[in-house]
């Protein structure tokens, strides 16, 4: 009977340290990413892809975007793609913004396409609730994929000079193939 009511608690503790997990995750999945004021990163490992901050006035400024190899595959035949949003935030309200001057970055928006069947498409954002039974991708593989983001985007070398100083921001969007 000790056995029994004992292998009875511990399924019961099991099953609600699972459940809580599953909890915490769904709360953390968007959140903002803080850059430490010291950001020491070695450059010669990383390939960066220049661009200009607007394509249409080149003078604004550019954009170093680090390359990386994400290769993570899943569920090939259905070919899903992820689009992660978010936004590279500064540390104070300026017209000229550099590398030094990113506070964080912050994960805002996901949109998951089912590139098999065009009439699939789930969004999700801080106010929602994702978990394994309406998410199509995994946990492990959404992690995977915000891990990336939040390092190419916190990996940013950057020289821009705004027109507008009340906005303290800009807008990222990272695509990620899962085929």
């Amino acid at each position: 009977m000790k056995y029994a009511i004992s292998l009875f608690i511990l399924i019961l503790f099991v099953c609600c340290k699972s459940h809580s997990d599953i909890g915490m995750d769904d709360i953390c999945f968007f959140e903002t990413y803080f850059l430490k004021t010291n950001r020491n990163f070695s450059i010669d490992s990383i390939n960066f892809e220049e661009d200009f901050f607007n394509s249409h006035f080149p003078e604004l400024g550019t954009i170093k975007t680090p390359q990386t190899r994400f290769d993570v595959k899943y569920d090939t035949t259905s070919r899903y793609v992820v689009e992660l949003k978010g936004s590279i935030n500064f540390k104070k309200n300026k017209f000229k913004y550099e590398t030094k001057d990113i506070k964080s970055v912050s994960l805002i928006h996901m949109s998951i396409w089912k590139l098999s069947n065009q009439r699939k498409r789930w969004e999700y954002d801080k106010d929602s609730i994702i978990s394994p039974n309406n998410c199509p991708i995994p946990k492990d593989y959404l992690n995977s994929i915000k891990k990336d983001f939040f390092f190419v985007n916190s990996q940013r070398v950057i020289n821009v000079k705004k027109q507008d100083s009340k906005c303290n921001s800009f807008p990222v969007v990272r695509t990620y193939k899962l085929y």
